[in-house]
């Protein structure tokens, strides 16, 4: 189905209305409504151009698992990142050793470093994450191990604040670490995710499985050192749907990200354990879209309305009963986890995430996860005023793939949204983000599973880079490719 072009498909779906209900930032049931899908006229020069395209690795792991590689999963935060005028790639070589390069931006050779971890097992889920702590300047390595346990590295310190001055070898890295230092971690380990806010790096990580996991948060210290600040959501709760009733699940994160005003955001979607819940054998229990920020470093969590619902650490966790929801997505409509989020200028929060709207669904279920998502996903831009109050639109091209979108900003908090097959739709600030069209159609690129982008590169200066990797048999080594673009208005 990829770069199909399936307008009949989408003259239909304008006319329908998303599967979706958009709750008000006093999230209460009055406030609900359904937002028709509606056509705009768009601002033409709002656009990207292609400034380079370019093979990392020509045989970089290519199994395929969960429908992407390890080296491009969406969970990943971050795969690629710039800091300091570098910007800094991790991946697994096709012999399985991990690998790590940096290059001066904007077009700087890149340096490529082996490291001395090799992958555990052909599972797209132990990707690799980096971190930088501006307090010793120190690159922060962790390699996911879906449920197993940790393992990591860290450069010496100055290399991140002061990467001229270090010539790039794999010296400069630790050996792998069973831990992070000062913290302790039980063997379930996965999703790692570094953000930094302000001068503190902070650490999420998923402890448990699916469906029954809760996320923990650890903080880097001056010393070198990480400290425990425990568990944020809750894996308890009853749920019920299709007969079922589920007791147990996970809040799986569409990321963990800092604005410019020290304010902390998630978003996500619960995955419930009970499969009686589900509407059909091959459909996936995510449902709902819920949002919490913070404003005291992750310590305690507020929901949209700024009621508090959780502290972390504590018993008193997010949780299903909490009022955190965002919109109310059924458990019927092939909901996908762990998609994007971003936060633009003026601190306003956006996430997307995709699904299938219910004139797709089979007897009132998408009763094939893949098959549903692959023929039907449509991508939906929800986001929060400054007022607090919530706003969505459904965005009027297929995902293209069963995967997940990336979505970044430019200076101008013009929206762009990465789907997985590096088609790239784009709509603009100055229409309130009504105004979706497609400004690269990747028709020439040869691609498979997901990407992911550079947030912080696209964000300092409006070039947007995105990591993917060349379609192959699913088993093969294949090309890591790195595509630069300019973003920004077309005059």
């Amino acid at each position: 189905m990829k770069k199909a072009v399936m307008w009949l498909f989408l003259v239909f779906a304008l006319l329908t209305f998303a599967a979706v209900r958009v709750l008000t930032a006093t999230m209460t049931s009055e406030n609900i409504q359904y937002l028709p899908v509606t056509v705009a006229n768009y601002d033409a020069t709002v656009g990207v151009s292609l400034l380079s395209n370019t093979i990392i690795d020509p045989a970089a792991r290519g199994v395929i698992t969960y429908d992407t590689f390890v080296n491009a999963a969406s969970y990943q935060q971050d795969g690629v990142m710039s800091y300091a005028g570098y910007q800094y790639l991790a991946w697994y070589h096709d012999d399985l050793h991990a690998r790590i390069a940096r290059r001066a931006l904007p077009s700087g050779a890149w340096e490529i470093v082996e490291l001395d971890y090799q992958l555990i097992a052909d599972d797209s889920h132990n990707s690799i994450s980096l971190g930088i702590s501006p307090v010793d300047g120190r690159i922060h390595i962790a390699y996911a191990t879906h449920s197993a346990s940790v393992r990591s590295t860290r450069s010496a310190p100055g290399v991140a604040t002061n990467p001229a001055a270090y010539s790039w070898t794999s010296d400069l890295f630790e050996p792998t670490l069973t831990d992070f230092p000062g913290a302790t971690i039980t063997p379930n380990f996965t999703y790692p995710r570094f953000e930094r806010l302000g001068d503190l790096l902070l650490m999420t990580w998923r402890n448990g499985g699916s469906g029954s996991g809760e996320i923990e948060m650890l903080v880097y210290n001056d010393d070198g050192t990480w400290s425990n600040r425990g568990a944020f959501t809750s894996k308890s709760g009853v749920f019920s749907a299709n007969g079922g009733v589920s007791d147990s699940r996970n809040a799986y994160l569409n990321g963990v990200t800092a604005d410019a005003f020290g304010r902390l955001h998630i978003s996500w979607v619960w995955r419930e354990y009970d499969r009686s819940v589900a509407c059909a054998e091959n459909a996936v229990t995510n449902h709902d879209l819920g949002y919490a920020y913070s404003d005291d470093g992750g310590m305690t969590w507020q929901n949209s309305a700024g009621a508090i619902i959780g502290r972390t650490g504590t018993g008193d966790m997010i949780g299903l009963g909490d009022e955190h929801l965002v919109a109310e997505i059924s458990i019927n409509a092939a909901l996908i986890n762990q998609e994007t989020q971003r936060i633009d200028s003026e601190g306003r929060f956006h996430t997307v995430v995709s699904y299938v709207p219910e004139p797709y669904w089979d007897d009132g279920c998408v009763s094939d996860f893949t098959a549903g998502r692959v023929a039907h996903a449509m991508p939906v831009h929800f986001w929060r005023d400054i007022d607090g109050v919530w706003h969505s639109k459904q965005i009027p091209f297929l995902q293209g793939d069963v995967g997940r979108a990336k979505v970044v900003f430019d200076s101008q908090d013009n929206v762009y949204v990465v789907l997985p097959d590096l088609r790239i739709v784009a709509a603009s600030a100055a229409m309130q983000w009504q105004d979706w069209r497609l400004v690269y159609d990747a028709a020439a690129i040869s691609i498979d599973g997901e990407v992911i982008i550079d947030s912080q590169r696209a964000a300092a200066v409006n070039i947007l880079s995105v990591i993917y990797q060349e379609a192959n048999d699913g088993v093969s080594a294949s090309a890591l490719w790195i595509a630069d673009f300019q973003l920004g208005t077309l005059r």
